[in-house]
């Protein structure tokens, strides 16, 4: 089964952009694939109302759009109720749905190719990828959430109401994944994005990854030159899990970590105090001083009504197969407090892989 233009969006961190004007030509293939693949996914099952990408070119970049998103599902209590046929109910919706991206093949070809002669052909023209997906006031049903929260039970009316409200707001997504190469290694940034009316939040990973991550796909996927689609390679079903495990193994240990930052805001009116506060004194009942580290860090996020997280962790020079480590560990601030050694003696207490 192909992957086509979705695949290649999830794997546009390892990919570089062209530098010529994209063709008209490309930009309809890359419609055509982009619109087949989501509608081969929605096929399989799922509910969605769903509007194709009209997709343009803007000098070196692809910018697609899709307007009115809708995601339905079945209701749960019909389907545990084999009485009655279970009804198809409106979950949420999306106003619009923008992809731009410059991970585009460019060149004019009939044939099937190696991963690695697509990536190579890509980071000639350009060193630097960006690819930016946005959901544009992503709603979930009114009516869905009232009858819905009102069936829970909830031992606070406070924090019922609240997260009523909560989801009754409109809320946008955004991501954004950019790549440089850097000589043999490719530097790997991507950030993500949630905003609504109580919620603010931003996540940054910056990492990097060495070449011959690259050349791992050629065993498992190649690209069609005329249609742009990314399909896996039969003979690589014949592989035994050990081969495959073995394979896959090379990830682990050439993608490094280098700092992740977590920057957020959520609006309150102390709602959840009760509960921090129960989840704080069973906290301080167990004798591990660790947990003392885990107080202090809930206390410093919850101080005030608008709970506010600012944190960032860097890392040291060594691969993700080491992240149960230590040594893996080079900083981590929380809200301005250094709380290295306290995450360094937490990391010892977790189970060794």
């Amino acid at each position: 089964m192909k992957k086509g233009i979705l695949f290649s969006i999830v794997t546009a961190l390892f990919l570089a952009a062209c530098g010529d004007k994209i063709d008209e030509d490309v930009v309809k293939a890359y419609e055509k694939e982009l619109n087949s693949d989501i509608r081969e996914v929605i096929e399989k099952g799922l509910n969605v109302e769903f509007n194709d990408f009209i997709c343009k070119a803007n000098k070196t970049f692809i910018e697609c759009e899709s307007p009115n998103l809708t995601l339905s599902g079945f209701d749960k209590d019909e389907l545990e109720n084999m009485e009655t046929k279970p009804s198809i109910k409106k979950i949420l919706s999306v106003e619009n749905i923008k992809i731009k991206t410059n991970a585009v093949y460019n060149k004019k070809g009939e044939n099937t190719i190696k991963m690695s002669q697509y990536y190579k052909n890509l980071f000639e023209k350009n060193k630097e990828l960006i690819s930016d997906i946005e959901l544009k006031n992503i709603k979930f049903d009114q009516a869905l959430l009232e009858e819905k929260i009102s069936k829970n039970e909830f031992e606070n009316e406070k924090v019922k109401n609240y997260v009523l409200s909560f989801l009754k707001s409109d809320f946008n997504f955004s991501t954004n994944i950019n790549t440089k190469q850097e000589k043999d290694d490719y530097k790997l940034v991507i950030n993500m994005g949630l905003k609504g009316e109580k919620i603010n939040f931003n996540f940054d990973l910056n990492s990097h990854y060495k070449g011959i991550l690259l050349e791992m796909f050629d065993e498992y996927i190649s690209f069609d030159e005329k249609t742009l689609a990314i399909s896996p390679i039969l003979s690589a079903k014949n592989q035994t899990g050990y081969e495959v495990f073995s394979n896959f193994l090379v990830i682990p240990s050439n993608f490094f970590l280098d700092k992740i930052k977590i920057n957020g805001s959520l609006k309150t009116q102390n709602e959840f105090e009760e509960y921090i506060n129960l989840a704080k004194l069973n906290l301080a009942k167990n004798p591990e001083p660790d947990f003392n580290f885990i107080i202090a860090v809930l206390n410093d996020i919850t101080k005030e009504p608008n709970y506010k997280i600012n944190s960032e962790l860097e890392f040291n020079k060594l691969p993700i197969i080491n992240i149960t480590s230590t040594n893996i560990i080079k900083k981590f601030v929380l809200n301005d407090k250094d709380y290295t050694e306290d995450l360094k003696n937490l990391i010892k207490k977790l189970p060794k892989f």
